[in-house]
């Protein structure tokens, strides 16, 4: 929750900048600028004092620093100036750029050697395994196999390092957004509802007077964290000072659960127009379903962040609970409602463009599926550390989900299910996929086991 709460306030500081409530740059280091660029050297003096060190409070130090890394790089999309305001207020692309250097080169980059928990086969909340097990193939299947892992192993050698969380996806997303703001379509960005106020402008006539946009023309507010006699913070000026310290204050994050969360693409990304071949043979592959060829060509990989970035944030604040009054607050099929009221959250190719949410289903479910198969093991006696990691929370929204809209979510399940079985279960860890299997049987339970009746029989000989 402090996560959050500290997330929502940023970005309620950047529309506040964005209105000229905030100083923007000019206050010095009592600026939202100078926040951002006080928080990212906390970060960074973490992160270097937690390097190559075993250290429980060393380690604490290294999650810390993620933490701030992620909170700057998730404002800064919505403190950049746009068009919509003239490009005058909020930060330039040059500052965003700056501090996006900072945090690569020594936070989250490959500069800065980070290594993520979910790396696969390595970190120790991998989803997916280095290579695929052995599940013994045919003896007429063995050859073609190792033909096909042979072809794999030559296309992967030149590969990028694979983007195997949400952290490293954020970072991504936003070095691509500084460089074209148009990489997205995701309204929220861009959206400056406050432009729509007016009042009258000042005239002495006493005929109808003309209305003009409002603006904020008092003195602007400052941002002071560490300031005053209240010590309003102790952790921030414990990281600036981090090497003469005050040993009586201790940085305690003892996990990163519910914040960085690993990344499992079942749908293909966006084509890049590089081979033709092969954009012709997915065509016709997706000729079948045009939602989903809709999703895959449509949505930018930063569309697809943002779509998921919403949805975790929906999970969170509209989870079920009961009120100090004892009056219950939301419930699965409230989530589900508010899950789906972000397809009204992506702009069209065109002005008045109604298929701007088309194909949005299958960015949902592979969002909910990616978050269920690396929930609490069920049964492991612990429990969840973060609403995202509950497992039956998660399959009861997907449930109201499939009621919610009968045309399109079962069938983006079923595509997504069958592209898990196709592509990842010889590669999913053990505990993926017990996941997966207690989510399809919960799920299968509640729907009157209604699946495509190919499928069933597709699979029956390996049952």
């Amino acid at each position: 929750d402090a996560y959050y709460r500290a997330k929502f306030l940023l970005r309620y500081l950047a529309y506040l900048t964005k209105i000229g409530i905030v100083a923007a740059e000019d206050g010095g280091d009592q600026s939202f600028l100078g926040l951002l660029q006080m928080l990212a050297q906390a970060a960074t003096n973490a992160a270097h004092a937690s390097a190559n060190s075993n250290d429980e409070k060393k380690r604490a130090l290294g999650r810390a620093s993620r933490v701030l890394a992620s909170l700057i790089l998730s404002v800064l999309p919505y403190a950049m100036n746009n068009a919509n305001d003239g490009g005058e207020k909020g930060l330039s692309s040059d500052t965003i750029s700056d501090l996006v250097d900072v945090i690569e080169s020594n936070i989250v980059g490959q500069a800065s050697n980070y290594s993520s928990d979910y790396d696969p086969g390595s970190g120790p909340l991998s989803i997916l395994l280095k290579g695929e097990l052995d599940d013994a193939p045919l003896a007429g299947e063995m050859e073609e196999e190792e033909e096909d892992e042979e072809e794999e192993e030559e296309e992967d050698g030149d590969q990028p390092a694979p983007c195997a969380d949400t952290l490293q996806d954020l970072l991504r997303t936003v070095r691509k957004l500084v460089s074209s703001s148009s990489s997205t379509r995701f309204a929220l960005l861009g959206d400056s509802p406050w432009l729509a106020l007016t009042m009258d402008a000042q005239s002495s006539s006493m005929e109808e007077q003309e209305k003009v946009p409002m603006e904020y023309s008092g003195e602007q507010l400052v941002l002071d964290l560490v300031g005053g006699e209240e010590d309003r913070c102790k952790s921030v000026p414990y990281l600036l000072s981090i090497d003469n310290a005050d040993d009586s204050v201790e940085i305690i994050c003892r996990s990163l659960d519910g914040i960085v969360f690993g990344r499992l693409a079942i749908f293909d990304a966006p084509s890049d127009g590089g081979d033709d071949e092969e954009d012709d043979d997915e065509e016709d592959a997706e000729e079948t379903n045009p939602n989903l060829e809709s999703y895959t060509k449509s949505y930018s990989l930063g569309d697809r962040f943002f779509l998921a970035d919403a949805i975790r944030d929906v999970l969170m604040c509209h989870r079920p609970m009961i009120s100090d009054a004892g009056a219950d607050r939301n419930n699965a099929k409230e989530v589900a409602e508010q899950v789906w009221s972000i397809s009204h959250l992506f702009l069209g190719a065109d002005s008045g463009d109604d298929s701007s949410s088309k194909g949005i289903e299958f960015g949902i479910i592979e969002t909910l599926i990616s978050l269920i198969v690396q929930c609490t093991p069920q049964g492991s006696g612990m429990p969840s550390s973060s609403p995202l990691n509950e497992h039956v929370y998660l399959s009861r929204v997907l449930l109201e989900l499939t009621k919610l809209k009968p045309s399109l979510i079962p069938q983006a399940i079923v595509l997504a299910v069958s592209g898990m079985f196709e592509d990842f279960m010889p590669s999913l860890t053990t505990t993926a996929r017990d996941n997966l299997g207690h989510w399809l049987s919960f799920h299968l339970t509640n729907t009157d086991y209604q699946w495509p009746k190919s499928y069933w029989e597709h699979w029956a000989p390996y049952a």
